[in-house]
């Protein structure tokens, strides 16, 4: 799991409808470091564990703990009466007591988290389909291909990921679920090597290709490749798509290729 993922943002996208039923409790910063934001989930129980602090963080340790709790002499300098397996289980005991007794708050103030977290996409949704239509002149309302759609959504960065060849291997693998391979070549329209330009193929693999499931990958993907080509290509870089087997040999492709 991705450490940068927040409990909201997972439980929002995946349980929306568990929204307001969740128990939450809150393991400590400590553990933030080592592992993601959500350290365990339980379904059925509706229960969640999550690497942050709760409320108990903001007593006074004075009030959890004594100083002389787990020495070897009390604040008298006198020994302890209780070993010390006795007075560490019930140091323990009292701090899971307050736990629960302070998860019924720690619980409502991530549920008003996760509540916040919904309307914030709610309204990030409303303010991209008007950023698109007003700075790219994209209506993504009016756009009926499911993968151009979700791809739209990645205009914001065409400024900084326009040319990103690697970017667009990745969008297109995300977006229409097909693992693409990148072929780098050069193309001349004479004879004259002087003039090749630099050429990269985006081969977008496909198992047991036959002529019927080119033919329904093709008019899947074109609309989404044609939009990539729009936006996010380079125009001094000639790039082409090409729908390919899994056990196509790239090497018999273009003599002149390199994979990247």
């Amino acid at each position: 799991m991705n450490k940068e993922v927040s409990a909201e943002m997972l439980l929002g996208h995946l349980y929306p409808e568990l929204e307001l039923l969740w128990s939450v409790r809150h393991r400590g910063t400590f553990y933030r470091n080592y592992s993601a934001d959500v350290m365990s989930l339980d379904e059925e129980e509706v229960t969640i564990d999550i690497a942050r602090d709760g409320i108990l963080k903001l007593l006074p340790p004075a009030m959890l703990t004594g100083d002389f709790e787990l020495t070897k002499t009390n604040a008298d300098g006198q020994g302890q009466k209780k070993d010390f397996k006795t007075r560490y289980e019930e140091m323990k005991k009292r701090l899971h007591i307050l736990e629960e007794a302070f998860l019924p708050i720690d619980t409502c103030n991530f549920l008003g988290s996760l509540a916040t977290e919904r309307h914030i996409e709610d309204i990030m949704e409303v303010k991209v389909n008007e950023l698109l239509k007003d700075y790219f002149n994209f209506d993504i309302a009016k756009e009926h291909d499911p993968l151009v759609a979700n791809a739209a959504l990645l205009l914001p960065l065409v400024a900084s990921r326009r040319g990103d060849i690697r970017f667009v291997k990745r969008l297109i693998e995300s977006v229409a679920g097909r693992k693409v391979r990148i072929r780098k070549s050069a193309y001349s329209d004479t004879d004259n090597s002087r003039y090749w330009m630099q050429k990269i193929d985006f081969d977008i693999v496909i198992d047991n290709l036959t002529e019927e499931t080119y033919k329904l990958e093709d008019s899947r993907i074109r609309p989404l490749t044609e939009f990539i080509s729009t936006y996010f290509l380079p125009i001094d870089i000639f790039c082409s798509f090409n729908i390919v087997g899994k056990n196509t040999d790239v090497k018999l492709l273009n003599y002149n290729t390199n994979v990247l």
